[in-house]
């Protein structure tokens, strides 16, 4: 199958994509374009090792650049991006992003911030603080090391903290960002937009801010481009205050619709995507309370929505509830919920498609947007080692997994299973097999893809009505 087409063919599904931009792409990165992504422990029982390892260095650092760190004797080293920093107290990866986040607020303006009396101190500085108490007031283990259990506030830092890293690392922190970030009246919108940087970073994009000189239009956020693809989106991203009246454990429903509205009045030169940050309180188990009123929001935005008199454009949203730094959050902060929904978009996410086969087509239409979707779903955990021996980070994927708990099986699994294996057949044999479901004339018209999709489609739609619902992830 790979060495049938080059890269700058046009793709035989006929989608007007170069094969690299479609079935090539979907090919290469199929653990994390499939339609769930498969379990660690479950590929220790049916992978190569290979492959094992492979996925599993994904499964912690993503698709972006890993972690380049090595050791002098006591002393660390890491690189970030064209930058090398050192030193002799970082024992584990979430003390480096520690001293890496003093370093990007400045240590001038960070000593500033702890001069001054708790009750004024930044935000960011003031949750450095619990955990540097928390730190010295623990125990150590046989390691050297202290366990804490963090609460909401010390897992904002330290989201942030590996937020500025990965934006440093892949790309740069904007000096924008980092006023904002200092202003404790602009911090949430901030933090939430490294958040959005970050997961783009990990899901296999890279970034291109805008010009915060340019004030001769409202501008988005910045361009994303998919590494693989080339395509590019304009992406912006708008957080509800834990302030808000309708943040934390308010009864009202979430500003989605406004949200959107401000989101979409940014002038944008390509396809758009927004994320929105609710910031609720976690309920208990199932659906999240705020769920119903996202999917009836974005019903009715796109019926009436309207930006100077004319119809909302269209954009892919993803609405996100990491409620770090709602006041009395405590341990067990760390819950994340997201949720997803093309706003004029019909067919995003695909799940909305009737059948096997309009559902992976439906997944191929909208390729960058379904890679995002499974970033925001399975690569937001930090990493707390700086191995890269592929061993250890294995095992902290399984942690991960278990942490995250059970995940439904997906119908595009079994597609993704099946038609990994037929996508290699000969065009002949695909025919002589699928004629005895469809008349010749109809089948003669396709691609060998098109039959290879064709044919996968019936075997998996076949197995996930035998046993696909009844089966659970963990």
């Amino acid at each position: 199958m790979h060495s049938r087409f080059a890269d700058d063919d046009a793709c035989p599904c006929r989608s007007g994509r170069l094969y690299r931009q479609c079935h090539g792409h979907y090919l290469k990165h199929l653990d994390l374009l499939s339609g769930a992504s498969r379990p660690l422990d479950d590929l220790m029982r049916n992978a190569n090792p290979q492959e094992l390892l492979t996925t599993s260095l994904r499964r912690i650092h993503g698709y972006g650049r890993p972690i380049e760190s090595w050791k002098s004797g006591e002393r660390r080293s890491v690189r970030v991006n064209q930058t090398i920093l050192t030193s002799e107290s970082w024992k584990t990866f979430p003390d480096f992003l520690m001293g890496h986040t003093v370093f990007c607020f400045g240590m001038e303006w960070w000593s500033q911030e702890l001069a001054k009396p708790e009750i004024d101190r930044h935000p960011v500085v003031a949750q450095a603080e619990l955990i540097r108490t928390a730190t010295n007031r623990g125990e150590l283990n046989p390691e050297g090391l202290v366990n804490i259990q963090p609460t909401g506030a010390m897992l904002s830092f330290l989201g942030l903290a590996y937020d500025l890293y990965l934006c440093a690392h892949n790309e740069e922190i904007p000096a924008e960002l980092m006023r904002r970030l200092k202003d404790p009246g602009q911090f949430e919108g901030a933090l939430y937009e490294a958040f959005v940087i970050s997961i783009f970073a990990r899901g296999g994009f890279g970034i291109v801010f805008e010009d915060e000189r340019d004030v001769t239009r409202r501008h988005c956020e910045f361009t994303a481009i998919n590494r693989g693809t080339g395509f590019k989106f304009s992406v912006e991203a708008k957080a509800v205050s834990s302030s808000s009246k309708r943040a934390g454990r308010s009864d009202l429903q979430p500003p989605i619709k406004s949200k959107l509205h401000d989101a979409l009045k940014k002038a944008a030169d390509h396809p758009r995507i927004v994320f929105i940050e609710v910031n609720r309180s976690i309920g208990g188990s199932g659906d999240p309370a705020w769920l119903k009123s996202f999917y009836e929001q974005i019903d009715d935005a796109e019926k009436t929505l309207t930006m100077d008199k004319l119809p909302a454009p269209a954009a892919y949203v993803f609405v996100t509830n990491r409620p770090l730094i709602i006041e009395g959050l405590g341990p067990g902060g760390e819950h994340f919920e997201a949720a997803y929904s093309g706003f004029k978009i019909d067919d995003f996410p695909p799940d909305r498609a009737s059948d096997m086969l309009s559902l992976h087509r439906a997944r191929m239409r909208h390729l960058e947007a379904y890679q995002l979707l499974q970033a925001v779903q399975s690569l937001t955990a930090i990493p707390m080692t700086f191995s890269s021996d592929p061993f250890i980070l294995l095992f902290q994927g399984l942690e991960n997994e278990n942490a995250r708990g059970p995940v439904s099986r997906h119908p595009l699994e079994l597609f993704d299973f099946v038609f990994n294996t037929y996508c290699q057949s000969s065009r002949e044999n695909l025919m002589e097999w699928l004629s005895q479901y469809y008349p010749r004339t109809e089948l003669e018209n396709l691609s060998q893809i098109e039959l290879a999709e064709l044919y996968s489609a019936g075997i998996s739609a076949s197995m996930w009505r035998e046993f696909g619902t009844t089966r659970k992830k963990g």
